[in-house]
């Protein structure tokens, strides 16, 4: 990709970002002060991120689990679907709704959201693009 930007005279930074349709398309962004190959990035504002286990507890930094993504521009409900909009979402004892993204991912300091893979029949990987099994 270098050969090619450099080929065509263009100097500028391609940056990763993150998210999917049911939260309103990306909720993560890297900035151009941080940008990182194995991140996808900081939440834009007013989205929160965080890292869950299977129970729906969220964990602490460096700990591998599911993204879920709690954002004012998601989707309200999978249309006549109720069971999907039900496991979809998890509503916190605070009343927010989050999203359970189905992908892998851990937070930490250095790489703000690592997207690790698809939480199912995925193998995992160290950086923001997925990999699916053969």
């Amino acid at each position: 990709l270098s050969k090619k930007k450099k080929k065509y005279g263009s100097n500028t930074t391609l940056l990763n970002g993150y998210g999917q349709c049911e939260c309103g398309a990306g909720f993560t962004a890297q900035t151009p002060v941080t940008p990182s190959n194995t991140s996808c990035g900081v939440p834009i504002p007013g989205v929160k991120i965080g890292i869950f286990d299977e129970d729906n507890n969220e964990q602490l930094l460096n700990t591998r689990g599911e993204i879920y993504a709690c954002t004012p521009c998601g989707m309200k409900e999978y249309f006549n679907n109720p069971e999907a909009t039900k496991e979809y979402f998890y509503i916190d004892e605070t009343g927010d709704k989050w999203s359970r993204t189905g992908d892998i991912g851990i937070i930490n300091i250095q790489a703000p959201l690592v997207n690790c893979s698809l939480a199912i029949n995925s193998s995992m990987c160290s950086s923001p693009i997925y990999t699916f099994p053969a």
